[in-house]
């Protein structure tokens, strides 16, 4: 059986992203992916390199994931959040989004970039 192709729309991660997301009916869940972009907001980073409550953060995160997409595929795009940016234990926020996912059992495809670079700027991680 071949591979389904998906929709991909970008959304940001604000409130009105997330009702929105929550109220998609199965029909149009069925034939999309989202890719969210994480923003630094929504992981309360305020411009520090080290990220104290990075972990609690990226949980909370993927709760609303859960709670508002379910189990589906979805892109994680993180080129928002700056590249230095570790928690009090210097884990990377992939490291914490892969963990998170996985506790709420996301399907989640971390990306840094548009999905419409060129392959060569773009990087995906299936976490």
């Amino acid at each position: 059986m071949a591979a389904r192709s998906r929709y991909v729309p970008s959304w940001r991660t604000k409130t009105a992203e997330w009702e929105a997301l929550r109220l998609l009916s199965s029909d149009v869940r069925n034939r999309i992916a989202p890719r969210l972009e994480l923003l630094p907001g929504e992981l309360d980073l305020t411009g520090n390199i080290e990220a104290p409550g990075l972990p609690e953060a990226m949980n909370r995160f993927a709760r609303k994931v859960a709670r508002n997409w379910g189990t589906s595929p979805v892109f994680v795009d993180i080129s928002h959040i700056h590249p230095a940016v570790r928690s009090e234990s210097g884990e990377h926020p992939l490291i914490l989004l892969g963990r998170a996912a996985s506790t709420f059992k996301l399907k989640a495809i971390a990306t840094e970039g548009s999905m419409t670079m060129e392959p060569s700027r773009t990087r995906h991680v299936r976490l």
